[in-house]
């Protein structure tokens, strides 16, 4: 249609030079109403946006703002935000022809991919996110790579590739990192993106042009004879190169990335050896709410009691005397918490616990179960495994009970307490699981209720040095690996070895793994759990 709209004015404009002048003028409101089109149609697919971990803005002098997430960007308010700037998950049904866009930085390849947004050129694609949206492949610039992705370095330097996805060959490729030259040809310094692992921020210059950057460029497309191209692209200007200074191209806008990180709330954090993290939780979080105490070093993480008045200078504390172990055959079941019950829960008859329900024939547990109280014995020994959510999710009901599990436990889906209310605490459901193996939670579980004691075989077999070597039954949690969902345990984690092994970030400082003290084993205490549970915080206590 507009084909043949363009064909029937220019026969027109070559017979009536009046019609002229109106003739190209409609021409270029085509144009324009055609850039509009392929602008506000081409809809990327995989958007995440909530989880694409980069927030901010960027700026070109000539095109305006760019949004780098559609979940913090109301077009109403914001500069360089879609018309339907919204999360994927708050889309109107049916949706619209816009799609949620977001740029993500993966800590584990070092890599940054996604979408952007631009009101004046649409979408700008980053590194991989770019395959299957250009002809040909960007121009070699001295300095840069060529392959079409986008990478940061161990000095924090960003190289590579992003591409207007609306520009067409060469003009629209980004350039992550080059040489800033001067109309003599000698080089002045370098420019670049750069993030920053531990403040999270991503500030600097890319360019898009046909030529080499120089300080007098012209920042946009003047003439089609001498097209420079989209120009800089600015994102929190604060240096260039060395020694070369910002450039004030743009505000300073704060463009942050957030992180995974573990965060316990109203409980402690106790580690036998080294505490450490790659960086600290973004968003001003924590990683505990009072104590934070290892045998070796602590490196960030930090208690939420730190930064409130107190009579104690630290909550945090280093090379700590006192051993922090699980409670051990080796030992009676003893460690500085006080005594696990374990060979009183694991004698069969006679003994102060009443008696015992044998789930040893069972594979797992699925839909409703009711503790009642008791104690059950699973003695799969040592080789054998049992599953929670074995089915199907499962909801733990009808008051306290203490599972005995001689092999390695999985949980195979969400596990929730019954939130019905109960007429005595004694109703309350409050579930102890103490397993004399490894525990396994499956990365697509988003919820798992009840206190994990992973003691691990009374054999006490050496542990794996990694979450990719072989599991031994010594004792280890292993959170699931996954940077999709998050997890959240609703009660205590106790393990001779934990791997955190979800990645998981999200724009709302969502923590990857979460562990919620809900009290349940003060308040119905389960089978075994009375000498252990009395070294928890209590819920009226301001600080541990």
């Amino acid at each position: 249609m507009l084909g043949l709209f363009w064909s029937f004015l220019l026969q027109n404009s070559s017979t009536n030079k009046v019609n002229d002048k109106l003739a190209w003028t409609l021409f270029a409101s085509s144009f324009l109403l055609s850039l509009f089109f392929i602008l506000f149609t081409f809809v990327p697919l995989g958007f995440s946006a909530r989880t694409d971990n980069v927030t901010g803005f960027a700026w070109s002098p000539g095109y305006g703002f760019t949004s780098f997430n559609s979940c913090h960007c109301n077009s109403s308010t914001d500069p360089g935000c879609s018309l339907y700037g919204q999360c994927y998950d708050e889309w109107p049904d049916p949706p619209y022809s816009y799609a949620p866009y977001g740029l993500n930085v993966d800590f584990g390849n070092k890599e940054i991919s996604g979408w952007a947004w631009s009101n004046s050129v649409g979408y700008i694609c980053f590194g991989r996110s770019c395959q299957g949206h250009y002809t040909n492949p960007p121009p070699v610039i001295p300095g840069n790579i060529s392959e079409v992705k986008a990478t940061y370095d161990d000095r924090g330097k960003v190289w590579g590739w992003a591409k207007i996805v609306s520009f067409k060959n060469d003009l629209g490729w980004l350039s992550l990192r080059g040489e800033i030259g001067t109309a003599t040809g000698g080089k002045t310094g370098e420019y670049g993106l750069n993030f920053s692992t531990s403040t999270l921020n991503i500030w600097g210059l890319a360019w898009s042009g046909l030529t080499e950057p120089t300080y007098n460029l012209p920042f946009r497309l003047t003439n089609i004879d001498n097209a420079w191209g989209y120009g800089w692209f600015c994102v929190d200007d604060n240096t260039v190169g060395a020694g070369s200074g910002g450039l004030g191209l743009c505000p300073n806008m704060a463009v942050k990335v957030t992180v995974p990180y573990l965060q316990t709330v109203d409980g402690d954090i106790y580690v036998r050896n080294n505490l450490t993290s790659m960086t600290l939780p973004s968003g001003g979080n924590y990683n505990a709410t009072y104590l934070i105490l290892a045998g070796g070093d602590v490196v960030n993480f930090i208690s939420e009691e730190k930064y409130k008045p107190s009579d104690i200078k630290s909550y945090i504390a280093t090379s700590y005397p006192l051993l922090f172990d699980l409670p051990k055959s080796s030992r009676n079941y003893f460690n500085i918490f006080g005594k696990l019950d374990v060979p009183g829960l694991s004698q069969l008859e006679n003994n102060q616990y009443g008696s015992y329900v044998d789930l040893s024939a069972n594979t797992g547990l699925s839909g409703t179960f009711s503790g009642g109280g008791k104690r059950y014995i699973v003695d799969k020994s040592y080789s054998g495994s049992f599953i929670l959510g074995e089915g199907g999710s499962l909801t733990l009901t009808g008051g306290s009970a203490t599972f005995i599990i001689k092999g390695d436990l999985y949980i195979n889906n969400n596990v929730y307490y019954d939130n019905a209310p109960v007429s005595s605490l004694s109703s309350l459901p409050s579930f102890a699981f103490i397993v004399e193996g490894d525990l396994f939670i499956d990365p697509s579980v988003t919820e798992v209720a009840g206190n994990y004691v992973v003691l691990g075989d009374p054999a006490e077999p050496a542990c794996p040095t990694s979450d990719s070597a072989a599991a031994t039954g010594c004792g280890t949690i292993y959170t699931g690996k996954t940077a999709d969902n998050s997890l959240v345990v609703n009660g205590i984690l106790m393990g001779r070895q934990i791997f955190l092994q979800r990645s998981y970030s999200d724009i709302d400082n969502t923590p990857s793994e979460k562990v919620l003290y809900d009290g349940r084993l003060l308040l119905n205490t389960p089978p075994g759990f009375k000498d252990l549970s009395a070294s928890l915080p209590l819920f009226s206590e301001a600080r541990p």
